[in-house]
C-alpha cells in the first residue's frame, strides 16, 4: 500500500475509504478513552449537581458598570453562556444539561430564539427573567403573556438613556402575577428621569423580596406579602417612603443603603407624618446625610424587639447624640430589657468594621463603622438608664481606647456580671493595657469608683494559652498581666477568673496556673474549639430565619 501511494497508483476512491476508516478509528478510539475517565463515569445526578455549582449567577455589577454592587439577596438568575458552555463540553454533558430543566430556567430579553429555547428546555419549572432592554420587546411581551405566570424572580436594569423622563416603564408593562423576588436597578449610564408609578400591571401580590438600586422612585403597587425590603443608593423622600411602606403590612426586614434623606413635606390635607411597621424585626440603616433622626421619627416599630443597625460611613461622621438618647429610651426596653453589650473597634485592615450593640434576646440596637470609634463618642452614652440592665459586656480587644468606653460604660452597668475580653493578646503591647483593666477592677472596694458587684473576668485567647515570650508573645502578654497582680487584700474585691482557649500547654499548668490560684479568688478554664466564633449574636425572633438574624451584624 505504501507503495501505491508513492507511486500515486493508488485510486482516489480508495484514499478516501481508507482515510474514512481512520477518522472513525480515531473517533471510536477517543469515545472509548473518554469514557474511561473518571468525570465522564459519573452518573446523571451527580453531574447535575456538577452543573449547578458551576454555573455561576448574573454579574449586575458588570451590566450596570459598577453602579450596582448586589441585590441584597442571593439570586438565582445563571449567566446564559456558562450555560451554553456547559452543554457544549461533550455528547454525554449535552444529553444530561437538555435532560436538565432547572439549568434552563434563566430567561432574558435579548434575543428571541435564545429566550424561545431556553422555555422549551426548562419545561415547567419556576422561571426567573432578566429585561435590560430600553423598550417593551414585542416578542418578549408575547412571550409573558404565555409563560409570565412561570416567573417567580424579575431582574430589570435600566439601559443607556442620555435623557428623557418616564411617568411609567414600558418594560415593565409585562404579565408576571406570581413574582416572588424582584429586583429594580438603574444603570450607570441611564440620565433619565423616572417618576413613580405601578409596575407589573399591579400584579405585585405574591412579591416576597424587592429591592431597587439607584432609582429614586418608589412603585405605587400594593405588597401584601412582602417581608424584605432594601433599598440602595436611594434619595428618600420621606412622604413618599411612608406611602411605599404603608402598603407593605407584612414587612420585617428593612436595608437602607448608601441612601439620603429629604424631609417631610407639610403639605395642607391629611397627609401621614408617620408609618407604623408592626412587625418589622430588622431594620439597618445606612444614611449618607444626618437625617437618621428624620428617618426613625416617621417608622413606628416595635423597637425592643427588633434588631436595630445603624452605619456610620466615615470616621468624620460621629453617632448623633440627638439619635442615642430616644433609641436607648429606657421606657421602651421595660418589658425586654438590654442585657449585653459588645464593643470591637476596627484595627484599620480592610474590611474590618468597629461596632457597638446592646441587644437583648430578640432585638437591640448596634452602631457600624469603617474606622475606630473616637473616645470622645463613649460620653454620649452617659447617663443613659437603659444600660443599667446589662449584665454581660464583652470587648474585642484591651487597647487604652476601649478603657476609655469601659470607663464610661461602667458608670451605666450597675447589673454587670460578666467582663469578657476576646483575643486580648491581639492588642498591641497587651501587658501594659490589659494590666489597666485588671488592676482597675481588682481595686479595693473603698477607693473604687462604681460601688457595683464585681463581675466575673472572661478571658478567651484566641492562639492558645501558652507561656512561651518567643512563641507568642501576645498571650504571654496577657498571662503576665494576670499574674503579676499581688495576693488579694482583705479589702479588695473577690474577682473570678475564667480563661478559655483550644489548648493549655504543660508551662501554662505547671507555672502559669499556680500563680493565677494565688491571686485571684477562683480560677476556671474552659477549652473551646479551634476556630471558634468567640462572639455569637442571638437571632431575632419572629423573623425570616434566614434573612432576618444577628449574624454578620456586629
Amino acid at each position: 500500500m505504501r507503495e501505491q501511494m508513492v507511486n500515486e497508483t493508488m485510486r482516489t476512491d480508495e484514499a478516501n475509504g481508507i482515510r474514512n476508516l481512520l477518522q472513525t478509528a480515531n473517533t471510536l478510539v477517543l469515545r472509548y478513552t473518554n469514557s474511561q475517565r473518571g468525570i465522564n463515569r459519573l452518573p446523571p445526578e451527580i453531574l447535575r449537581l456538577v452543573f449547578t455549582q458551576a454555573a455561576r449567577t448574573t454579574d449586575f455589577v458588570s451590566i450596570t458598570s459598577g453602579a450596582v454592587k448586589d441585590v441584597g439577596w442571593v439570586h438565582s438568575h445563571i449567566r446564559t453562556r456558562d450555560v451554553l458552555a456547559l452543554s457544549h463540553v461533550c455528547h454525554q454533558w449535552r444529553e444530561v444539561s437538555l435532560c436538565f430543566p432547572d439549568l434552563w430556567t434563566s430567561i432574558r430579553d435579548l434575543h428571541s430564539a435564545e429566550a424561545k429555547e431556553f422555555l422549551s428546555r426548562a419545561k415547567d419549572r419556576s422561571l426567573t427573567a432578566l429585561i435590560l432592554a430600553e423598550h417593551r420587546q414585542t416578542w418578549f411581551w408575547d412571550l409573558c403573556m404565555e409563560c409570565g405566570p412561570s416567573i417567580h424572580e424579575l431582574h430589570w436594569v435600566s439601559p443607556k438613556n442620555n435623557k428623557g423622563s418616564f411617568t411609567s416603564i414600558p418594560a415593565l408593562d409585562i404579565k408576571a402575577p406570581n413574582v416572588q423576588r424582584l429586583s429594580l436597578s438603574k444603570s450607570a449610564g441611564d440620565q433619565a428621569v423616572y417618576s413613580g408609578g405601578s409596575i407589573l400591571r399591579g400584579a405585585t401580590t405574591q412579591v416576597k423580596l424587592l429591592s431597587l438600586n439607584n432609582i429614586d422612585w418608589l412603585p405605587s403597587n400594593r405588597f401584601p406579602v412582602l417581608t424584605r425590603v432594601v433599598l440602595t443608593g436611594q434619595r428618600l423622600l420621606l412622604n413618599s417612603l411612608i406611602t411605599f411602606l404603608a402598603h407593605c403590612p407584612a414587612l420585617d426586614t428593612l436595608l437602607l443603603r448608601d441612601c439620603s434623606a429629604i424631609p417631610l413635606l407639610h403639605v395642607p390635607g391629611n397627609v401621614m407624618q408617620h408609618v407604623t411597621i408592626p412587625r418589622l424585626r430588622r431594620l439597618s440603616l445606612g444614611m449618607r446625610n444626618d437625617r437618621l433622626d428624620d428617618i426613625l421619627s416617621v417608622l413606628h416599630f416595635d423597637q425592643p424587639r427588633t434588631a436595630v443597625e445603624i452605619v456610620i460611613h466615615t470616621q468624620r461622621d460621629a453617632i448623633p447624640t440627638s439619635l442615642v438618647i430616644p433609641i436607648f429610651d429606657s421606657s421602651k426596653y421595660f418589658e425586654s430589657p438590654l442585657t449585653r453589650l459588645y464593643l470591637r473597634q476596627s484595627d484599620g485592615t480592610p474590611g474590618s468594621e468597629s461596632s457597638i450593640a446592646a441587644v437583648n434576646d430578640v432585638g437591640g440596637i448596634c452602631f457600624k463603622s469603617p474606622s475606630p470609634f473616637p473616645s470622645p463618642h463613649s460620653f454620649i452614652f452617659s447617663r443613659n438608664i437603659a444600660l443599667s440592665t446589662v449584665t454581660e459586656f464583652w470587648m474585642e480587644g484591651a487597647d487604652m481606647a476601649l478603657f476609655a468606653f469601659y470607663t464610661v460604660f461602667r458608670r451605666e452597668m450597675c447589673a454587670l456580671q460578666t467582663l469578657a475580653f476576646v483575643f486580648p493578646e491581639r492588642t498591641p503591647d497587651p501587658e501594659t493595657s490589659f494590666h489597666t483593666f485588671v488592676s482597675t477592677i481588682r481595686l479595693p472596694q473603698t477607693i473604687r469608683v462604681f460601688p457595683y458587684p464585681v463581675p466575673t473576668l472572661r478571658v478567651v485567647l484566641g492562639n492558645g494559652a501558652h507561656w512561651d515570650k518567643e512563641r507568642d508573645p501576645g498571650t504571654y502578654g496577657v498571662l503576665r498581666a494576670l499574674c503579676q497582680l499581688p495576693p488579694p487584700e482583705a479589702d479588695e474585691s473577690k474577682v473570678q477568673l475564667v480563661i478559655r482557649a483550644h489548648e493549655f500547654s504543660t508551662e501554662f499548668h505547671e507555672v502559669v496556673l499556680p500563680r493565677l490560684k494565688d491571686v485571684w479568688e477562683s480560677v476556671e478554664l474552659e477549652e473551646s474549639v479551634a476556630g471558634e466564633t468567640p462572639i455569637e449574636m442571638p437571632p431575632a425572633t419572629m423573623a425570616d430565619p434566614e434573612l432576618s438574624a444577628w449574624t454578620g451584624w456586629l
